[in-house]
């Protein structure tokens, strides 16, 4: 696998990983080995965030991402009784919008819609980390959090 001239001019990039190939057809040389590594990278943290779940990556999270004590009672909280139970043992690059929509739903409809918000503040925050670090490419959490939401105090 690398990088090949077709007689068009054009270059073929090939990556093979764990079986599955990938590969694009490009204009120039160099856009055919940055296309490499950027699919090589993506390819690699994708298989990281498949075995790393919810639950290992939130316990690393509240110890190293939190700024401030009053913050970390309310993350803490959010995390240990309602992310947890909900996605803990899911590998965090398997988590998907719809699963995060479910789990909102479920909050607002059990408990309030205020812990609804609260939850999802935290898992916006959580989950940006996530991308932040490279763990998974895009945060399962939907941008917007609807009408009439109120930030966390």
């Amino acid at each position: 696998m690398g990088v090949d001239r077709l007689p068009s001019g054009r270059y073929r990039a090939r990556l093979m990983v764990d079986g599955q190939t990938y590969s694009a057809t490009l204009v120039t040389e160099t856009e055919a080995y940055e296309w490499l590594a950027a699919t090589r990278g993506r390819v690699v943290e994708a298989r990281a965030a498949r075995r790393l779940t919810v639950e290992e990556y939130a316990r690393r999270w509240l110890g190293e991402f939190v700024d401030t004590a009053v913050d970390i009672d309310h993350y803490r909280r959010d995390v240990v009784e309602h992310v947890l139970p909900a996605l803990g043992a899911r590998p965090l690059g398997e988590v998907t919008p719809a699963g995060i929509a479910m789990l909102l739903e479920q909050l607002g409809t059990a408990a309030c819609a205020d812990v609804a918000d609260q939850v999802r503040a935290t898992l916006r925050e959580l989950f940006a980390d996530a991308v932040d670090e490279r763990l998974i490419v895009r945060s399962p959490v939907p941008a917007s959090r609807g009408a009439g939401s109120t930030e966390r105090p």
